[in-house]
C-alpha cells in the first residue's frame, strides 16, 4: 500500500470520515456479484488477483475469471482447453515467473492454466504411495520458486516444475506419519521463505528453505488446554514481522524472523465476540487486519489489539455472514470477500462522495430533500416532503422532527438561529427540544402563508426571501419589518420577480442577483434599485431562460439553466459559451452551482454531477454508481460549508468532499481478450494477451474482437472507442461494449485501434493490431491469372477454331472451284466446241443433242455443289435422299432395282468435306454399276453411329476379277476421294457375284 493511500485509510479510520454510529464500527460500501451476474457458483473458495489485472474466482462450481463487468468461466462442462476435471476448487495460487495459475480441484489433478491465453496448459498428477489423484483429498497449495508443494489429507509432495519430478522430502513425510493420521489444511510460504504446515488437530510444523524442520508447535503449545473442540486451521496470513492463523479457537499470531529462535507464538486473541472462531483473514498493511467470523467482518489492529467492527451500509440487501475468503487488492484499495451467497467488494480509500439515505440505528430512511443547511461538521438539517430531518453524522442517527409539514426551505439567520419553511409558514428549529417552534418567536405576519423556496443573509440585518408566489421580501431583523416587493405593486415594484428560482450574492458588489424564468434582475437592497438581464446567444440570438443557479469566478458569471445548460458569461452578462451535453454535461436541467476554490464549478442536475474545471474547460460527470445517493438531485436542495458540499434529492443526500476530487487519474490498461471467427464449418475461438497480428481465415462470414479495461470500482463507466484506419478515420463510439463485429471484410491487412475511457475521462494506451483478412478461393491473385490464362487460352482456342474452320471452308472452296474448273469447265468447253461444230454444221442435230446433254451435266453438278453446301442438309438422310435423287432416274431408265437405307443412331451432322466425298463416291460407284455391272439390283446403305460413319453400295451384277483388272480413272477417283477424309475404300467383287463397294471412317 502507498504512503498516501495509508494515510488516507488511517483518515478515515481514526478521524471519522465515515457516516459511523459508535466508538467501534465502520461503514462500508460493498458491491456485490452472484450467479445472476455470470459467476459460476455462489459459494467462493478462493479469491486472487493476476499481474494482468484480472480477478481469479474459485468456487464449489468452476473457476472464474472476473474482470469487472463479466465472467469467464472454467468448469467440467467447458471447452477442452478451459475444462476443468473437478469443479470443486479448494485452492490456487499465481506462478509468476511462469505466467500461470496453479488451480487445484478436489479429487482431481492439479492444473495449469496460462495467463495469457487464458488456457490450460499443463496437468499434474501427483500420488501418495499407492493412491492417485483421484483418490487423494489434497487441500493446499504453495509454490517456492520453482517447487510447487501439495498437501492434503495423509499426503504432502513438493513437484519441480522444470523438470516434471517429484522431490524426494521421505524425512520431512516421516516427520508428518509420527503424527499419525494427518491433515494438512494449509501450506504456506512467508516473507524469509519458511514454510508453514498448518496440520488439524496436531499442530503447526515450521521448514526452512532447505526443507528442513526448524520449528513445531503442538496443540498444548498453542493453547489447547484454554480452547474446546478439536484446533481446525483455516486461513493463513504474513507480514514482515509476524504470522498470523484463523482457527477455530480464533487467530494465533506468530513472531517472525530469519533465525528459528525468532519464531516464536507470541498470544492467541480472538475477535470481539469471544471464542468466536476465525474464517478467514487478509492483511491491508503491516499491522492493519481484516478477518470475518461466522457472522461478522472486523479491522483489527494487530499490535494493539484494536477491533472496529464493519458494516454493510445497505443493510436490507446483505450482512456479513458466512464470509470465508478475504483477499486485498493493494493496486486498487478494495478488500475482497467471497461467501456462500457471492462475491462483494469495498474499499478503505477516501473517496470524494459519502452518500446518506438511511439512519443506521434506528433505520429511518430519508425520502425526498428540498434543501439542506449544515450547522457543523456533526450536525444537518433537511427540508423534504415529509418533514423536517435533523441528521447527526457522528452517531449515524436521522430524526424527523415534524412528519407533518412538507418543508421547503433551511437556513441560518443573522443570530444562528435556523428557520424552516414548512407548510407555508416559517418555523424556528428548537434544536434542544427536536421540534419546530412557531410561538413567540418574533417571526413578522407578512412572512406567513407563502412558500420560500430561497434566502441570504445581508449584512447583519437583512433577509431577502423569494417566494414562488408573491415575489421578493426583505426582512429587517433588528426592526422587524418587512418590505414586500411585487411584480405589479405601484410602489416597490420589481418586474419579473413572479417566477423567482433562487437568490445569489455576489462576492465583488452589492447586487443580490434574482433569478427568474426568463432574465436575470440584479437587486440592490439598500436603495432598492435593480437591472434587469437578458442572456443572448450570439449565434443563434435566441433568449436563454429558466435560470435555476449561478455562481461566479474571478472573471466569469456561470448560470444553470432548465433545459439550455450552463452558460457562462462576463461580468456584463454578455455570452461567451453554453456548456450542453455535447460539451460532457451529465444533463441541460441545471438546478445548483457550487464554486470549488475558483477552480472548478460543481453542478447538480437531474441525472447525476457535473464537475467543470475552469482551466482546461474539460467536464467529468459522475453518477449513482460513482457513491451519490442517486441520480436526481432537486432544484434548491444544496448547501457549501468549508470543504465540503452538501447536494440532495430523492431518497438522500450526498456530501462531495472537494479536497478528493483528483484531477489525476491512472491510465486504464487495455488487453484483447480474444478473437472469435465463425465460419460455415464452425467456430474458431483464440486468446492471448499479448497478440498483436492475427490472420482471418477466407471462409470467415463474421469476426468478433473482444478486449476490456479491468475496472472494479466503476466498471459501468468504462467507455470504448475503436476505428480501421483502411476503413474510415473516424473513430466510433461504443459505450461499455468491449467488443467489435466485423462482417463482410475485404480481403487485406487492416490495422485496428482500441481506446478505453475510464470514469475520470482517462484514456488508456491505444491497443493496436493488425487483421489480415484472407481472400477466398476465387479472390486470389493466382486464381485471377488462372481465369486470364483460361479466358486468353478460350479466346486463342475459339481464335484458332474460327481459323481452322475458314481454313476447311477454304479448302472445301477450293476443292468445289477445281471440281467447278474440272467439271463444269471441261463442260463448258465442251459446250463451245459443241456451239462452234453446230454453227458450222447445221444440218447435223447431234451437236444440238451433245449441248443439251452437256448442259444437263452442268446443271447436276451445280446443284451438287449447292448442295454440299447447304448446313441443314448435313445429315446422312439428306445424304441418302441426294443418293437416290441421282440414283433413282438412272436406275429406272436401265430397268435396274434401288433401294436406299439409313441405320443412323447419331444426329450429329456429317462435315461437308466428307458429305461431299461420300456422294461423289456414291455416285462414282452407281454409274460404274449402271454402266458395266449388267445388274438389276442395287443397294445403298448409309450406317452411322457415334462417330462413325459407313457408305456401302452392294449390286448383284457380273462382277469382275479385282486382281487382272486394270484400274481405271473412275476407281482411283473413288479411293482418292476416301483418302481425301481419311477413309477406308474397299471394293470387293468376284466374276458372276456383283460387287460390294465399303467406304468407311470416323467422323472426329
Amino acid at each position: 500500500m502507498s504512503l498516501i493511500r495509508i494515510i488516507s485509510f488511517s483518515y478515515c479510520i481514526f478521524l471519522g470520515c465515515f457516516f459511523t454510529y459508535g466508538q467501534d464500527n465502520q461503514l462500508v460500501r460493498v458491491s456485490k456479484y452472484t450467479q445472476n451476474d455470470g459467476l459460476s457458483s455462489n459459494h467462493i473458495t478462493k479469491i486472487l488477483k493476476d499481474k494482468y489485472g484480472f480477478m481469479w474466482v474459485a468456487t464449489q462450481e468452476g473457476l472464474n475469471i472476473f474482470d469487472g463487468s463479466s465472467f469467464q468461466v472454467f468448469s467440467n462442462q467447458s471447452a477442452p482447453k478451459r475444462n476443468l476435471r473437478g469443479s470443486y476448487i479448494l485452492d490456487m495460487i499465481e506462478d509468476e515467473k511462469r505466467s500461470m495459475i496453479w488451480i487445484l480441484p478436489s479429487f482431481a489433478p492439479v492444473c495449469g492454466i496460462d495467463l495469457e491465453s487464458k488456457t490450460i496448459i499443463q496437468s499434474i498428477e501427483y500420488q501418495n504411495e499407492n493412491q492417485v489423484s483421484t483418490q487423494i483429498w489434497a487441500r493446499s497449495l504453495a509454490l517456492q520458486n520453482d517447487l510447487l508443494w501439495i498437501g492434503g489429507l495423509n499426503t504432502l509432495s513438493a513437484f519441480h516444475i522444470p523438470s516434471k519430478t517429484y522431490l524426494d522430502i521421505s524425512e520431512i513425510r516421516q516427520e508428518l506419519i509420527a503424527l499419525g493420521e494427518f491433515n494438512i489444511s494449509k501450506i504456506h510460504i512467508d516473507v524469509f521463505g519458511n514454510i508453514w504446515l498448518l496440520i488439524d488437530d496436531q499442530g503447526i510444523m515450521v521448514l526452512n528453505e532447505s526443507h528442513e524442520l526448524i520449528k513445531s508447535f503442538s496443540l498444548k503449545e498453542l493453547g489447547s488446554t484454554r480452547k474446546e473442540g478439536k484446533l481446525f486451521f483455516w486461513d493463513i496470513v504474513s507480514s514482515n514481522h509476524q504470522v498470523i492463523i484463523g482457527t477455530r479457537w480464533g487467530s494465533l499470531g506468530f513472531a517472525t524472523g530469519l533465525a528459528p529462535q525468532d519464531i516464536k507464538h507470541t498470544t492467541v486473541h480472538g475477535s470481539q465476540e469471544e471464542n468466536q472462531p476465525i474464517h478467514t483473514l487478509t492483511m491491508i498493511s503491516d499491522t492493519l487486519l481484516v478477518f470475518a467470523t461466522s457472522n461478522n467482518l472486523y479491522l483489527q489492529n494487530s499490535s494493539t489489539l484494536q477491533n472496529w467492527k464493519l458494516i454493510d451500509e445497505n443493510l436490507a440487501e446483505s450482512e456479513f455472514t458466512n464470509i470465508y475468503q478475504l483477499y486485498f487488492d493493494y493496486s486498487s484499495n478494495l478488500v475482497w470477500l467471497g461467501s456462500s451467497s457471492g462475491l462483494m467488494s469495498f474499499s478503505f480509500e477516501s473517496e470524494p462522495f459519502s452518500s446518506i439515505t438511511k439512519s443506521v440505528e434506528n433505520r429511518i430512511s430519508i425520502t425526498h430533500l428540498e434543501s439542506l443547511f449544515t450547522v457543523d461538521h456533526r450536525l444537518i438539517y433537511a427540508g423534504g416532503t415529509n418533514g423536517v430531518y435533523e441528521i447527526d453524522m457522528i452517531l449515524g442517527q436521522i430524526q424527523i422532527l415534524d412528519s407533518t409539514k412538507a418543508s421547503s426551505l433551511v437556513f441560518q439567520g443573522p443570530e444562528k438561529q435556523i428557520y424552516v419553511s414548512s407548510s407555508k409558514k416559517l418555523l424556528i428549529i428548537d434544536t434542544l427540544k427536536k421540534t419546530l417552534e412557531e410561538e413567540e418567536r418574533n417571526i413578522p405576519d407578512d412572512l406567513q402563508g407563502y412558500w420560500l423556496n430561497a434566502a441570504i443573509v445581508y449584512s447583519d440585518t437583512l433577509i431577502l426571501l423569494s417566494s414562488f408566489e408573491d415575489g421578493l421580501k426583505v426582512w429587517n431583523t433588528r426592526s422587524n419589518q418587512v418590505t414586500n416587493f411585487p411584480e405589479d405593486s405601484i410602489q416597490n415594484a420589481l418586474p419579473g420577480v413572479m417566477h423567482m428560482n433562487n437568490l445569489f450574492q455576489s462576492n465583488k458588489n452589492r447586487f443580490v442577483n434574482i433569478l427568474t424564468g426568463n432574465a436575470i434582475i440584479q437587486f440592490n437592497p439598500i436603495d432598492n434599485s435593480y437591472y434587469r438581464y437578458n442572456i443572448i446567444n450570439p449565434n443563434t440570438r435566441i433568449s436563454s431562460s429558466n435560470f435555476m443557479d449561478m455562481n461566479e469566478s474571478p472573471d466569469s458569471y456561470f448560470i444553470g439553466t432548465y433545459g439550455d445548460g450552463l452558460v457562462e458569461t462576463d461580468k456584463q452578462f454578455n455570452v461567451k459559451k453554453i456548456y450542453t451535453t455535447q460539451d460532457g454535461l451529465s444533463n441541460n436541467c441545471i438546478y445548483r452551482i457550487f464554486n470549488i476554490k475558483d477552480e472548478k464549478m460543481l453542478m447538480t442536475t437531474n441525472k447525476g454531477l457535473s464537475i467543470l474545471d475552469l482551466k482546461t474547460k474539460k467536464i467529468k460527470t459522475y453518477y449513482e454508481g460513482d457513491g451519490l445517493h442517486g441520480n436526481g438531485f432537486e432544484q434548491l436542495c444544496g448547501y457549501q460549508k468549508d470543504n465540503k458540499i452538501y447536494v440532495g434529492g430523492p431518497g438522500g443526500f450526498t456530501i462531495v468532499n472537494t479536497d478528493l476530487l483528483s484531477d489525476s487519474s491512472v491510465a486504464p490498461i487495455l488487453y484483447p481478450t480474444g478473437i472469435t471467427i465463425n465460419t460455415h464449418e464452425g467456430e474458431i475461438d483464440s486468446t492471448h494477451l499479448e497478440m498483436s497480428s492475427f490472420t482471418i481465415p477466407n471462409d470467415a462470414f463474421k469476426t468478433t474482437l473482444t478486449f476490456v479495461s479491468p475496472d472494479y470500482k466503476n466498471p459501468d463507466r468504462m467507455k470504448y472507442r475503436y476505428k480501421i484506419d483502411e476503413l474510415s478515420e473516424e473513430w466510433v463510439e461504443l459505450g461499455n461494449q468491449n467488443f467489435v463485429d466485423l462482417i463482410g471484410v475485404n480481403p487485406g491487412k487492416y490495422h485496428f485501434e482500441v481506446i478505453a475511457t475510464n470514469s475520470e475521462g482517462t484514456d488508456s494506451k491505444p491497443l493496436k493490431m493488425t487483421l489480415d483478412f484472407l481472400p477466398k478461393w476465387y479472390q486470389t491473385t493466382w486464381f485471377k491469372i488462372l481465369l486470364l490464362l483460361l479466358v486468353a487460352g478460350l479466346v486463342y482456342w475459339v481464335q484458332r477454331y474460327r481459323m481452322i474452320q475458314i481454313k476447311k471452308q477454304q479448302t472445301i472452296r477450293k476443292e468445289i472451284a477445281n471440281d467447278l474448273h474440272d467439271d463444269i469447265g471441261s463442260t463448258l468447253n465442251s459446250l463451245k466446241i459443241f456451239a462452234h461444230l453446230a454453227q458450222s454444221d447445221t444440218n447435223n442435230k447431234s451437236h444440238i443433242e451433245q449441248i443439251e446433254e452437256s448442259i444437263s451435266e452442268a446443271t447436276v453438278g451445280l446443284r451438287d455443289m449447292i448442295w454440299v453446301l447447304e448446313d441443314e442438309q448435313d445429315s446422312v438422310y439428306e445424304i441418302m435422299e441426294r443418293i437416290k435423287k441421282f440414283a433413282s432416274p438412272i436406275c429406272m431408265a436401265h430397268d435396274i432395282e434401288f433401294v436406299g437405307t439409313v441405320n443412323a443412331t447419331s444426329e450429329k451432322p456429317i462435315p461437308k468435306k466428307i458429305k461431299r466425298n461420300i456422294f461423289l463416291v456414291a455416285k462414282e460407284c452407281i454409274n460404274n454399276s449402271v454402266k458395266y455391272a449388267e445388274c438389276s439390283r442395287i443397294e445403298v446403305v448409309l450406317a452411322y453411329s457415334k462417330s462413325k460413319l459407313q457408305l456401302t453400295i452392294e449390286d448383284n451384277g457380273k462382277g469382275f476379277d479385282c486382281d487382272e483388272i486394270t484400274k481405271g480413272k473412275g476407281l482411283d477417283s473413288m479411293e482418292y476421294r476416301a483418302n481425301q477424309v481419311e477413309f477406308n475404300c474397299d471394293i470387293q467383287s468376284r466374276v458372276g457375284s456383283g460387287t460390294i463397294t465399303t467406304m468407311q471412317g470416323t467422323i472426329g
